[in-house]
């Protein structure tokens, strides 16, 4: 009898104290490929009285358009466009005046897909970067030596919140050098992909050549003035 008044007595302090434990139905594992629109919901299964709710980004007080509260039941937390940035652990927490409640949501994005262009343009060549799910820099190699020139690289966000990133190289830089690696760079992960580029003795000299033939020419055209 003892035993049981003290377990009653220890359960009342505790509920009273720190309040109930609030039972949350939320998913465990979301797996995404990239670009794809990931809705988390976050339910409340008991009656409460909310103080507070979070779902990572999103509150219960956020004017964000991806979150949405359904007051003391629910807070679901829309991510339009994944990428690998939005990959990792979402937490859900819960502040009711009948105590606190937590569950977590592991979001896993599959890779997304960097499309490489790349270009040569008399003298300078150029590559391109698109699709990009966080910012990084271009290195360009000739060989094993890096070569990366001091100009800033171009960074444009697309609507997505992904980023095309493009970089340009002279021929000067590189001594006439006929091929190419560019290489994207991550901070967080390294080197993602790269593209090599091939410029042939016909495309570098180009603008040359169409000197040379044009002078051939004028000289040609003087000699039969001449032996008129």
């Amino acid at each position: 009898m003892r035993r049981v008044t003290a377990n009653f007595i220890i359960c009342w302090m505790s509920t009273t104290v720190f309040g109930i434990d609030i039972k949350l139905s939320a998913p465990s594992n979301v797996n995404v490929t990239c670009m794809e629109r990931v809705v988390l919901q976050c339910n409340i299964t008991s009656p409460v009285e909310v103080i507070s709710m979070t779902y990572k980004d999103c509150t219960h007080t956020a004017s964000n358009p991806q979150c949405d509260y359904t007051e003391n039941k629910s807070l679901t937390y829309t991510i339009p466009h994944a990428t690998t940035a939005n990959a990792g652990q979402y937490t859900c927490k819960v502040e009711a005046r009948e105590g606190f409640g937590t569950a977590q949501t592991t979001v896993t994005v599959g890779d997304c897909d960097i499309q490489v262009l790349g270009n040569v343009q008399g003298n300078q060549v150029q590559c391109s970067f698109s699709g990009v799910y966080t910012k990084g820099e271009v290195h360009w190699f000739n060989g094993t030596q890096n070569i990366t020139s001091e100009i800033p690289d171009e960074i444009v966000e697309d609507q997505h919140g992904l980023f095309n990133i493009s970089s340009t190289l002279s021929i000067q830089d590189i001594q006439q050098q006929h091929q190419y690696n560019c290489s994207l760079w991550i901070p967080s992960e390294g080197y993602v992909t790269f593209y090599e580029l091939r410029m042939s003795a016909s495309s570098m000299d180009k603008n040359k050549l169409s000197w040379i033939l044009m002078f051939l020419s004028l000289i040609l055209s003087y000699g039969l003035l001449m032996t008129e």
